[in-house]
């Protein structure tokens, strides 16, 4: 009896349909930096223009079991900052879109110059909160495009972006070992 009821209590919750065990990984902050980017220089400084970067931001393997068949879960952006020694006053505002000039990209954040500004370091804010965990899942990789408006500087310059994230991933071991 005591086996029947078990086997009931076992085939009912893994009717449910989430796993009976799962593995879960939780990162409150994980930074990626691309060091010494290019940034294409403006046409002409004086007046405004618009220049555009595209960057990819490749985790790789930095988050386990990502992309693999049982992984589910969230993974957020919490910040994108570009630091720079050359003078970035220049610039009144940015864009940052997710995905890149081939498809159509998904406005994300932006940046508007405030008085006093560090003229080193441009933070942009979150516009939209998108969980990113499909489009990491599918590539391990993001891309997106970053428009500088204002008198960028008349040659191309050198910026380090970083990005940080939070990430929680849970990963059904049973799927894991089906492969």
């Amino acid at each position: 009896m005591r086996t029947v009821l078990f086997a009931s209590l076992t085939l009912a919750l893994s009717a449910c349909g989430d796993p009976l065990f799962f593995a879960e990984v939780e990162a409150k902050q994980m930074c990626i930096t691309l060091p010494s980017q290019t940034i294409p220089s403006a046409p002409d400084i004086s007046e405004d223009h618009t220049v555009r970067y595209t960057a990819t931001f490749d985790l790789g393997d930095g988050i386990p079991g990502l992309g693999e068949k049982g992984t589910t879960g969230t993974i957020k952006a919490t910040s994108l900052r570009l630091n720079s020694t050359t003078d970035m006053s220049v610039i009144r505002s940015a864009r940052v879109d997710l995905g890149s000039d081939e498809n159509q990209p998904t406005p994300y954040m932006h940046y508007e110059q405030l008085p006093g500004a560090d003229p080193t370091t441009l933070a942009m804010i979150i516009d939209q909160d998108i969980d990113l965990f499909t489009r990491l899942a599918e590539s391990k990789t993001i891309d997106i495009v970053i428009s500088l408006t204002g008198r960028p500087p008349a040659e191309s310059w050198t910026a380090d972006i970083t990005t940080c994230m939070s990430a929680k991933v849970q990963m059904d071991p049973l799927e894991l070992i089906k492969k």
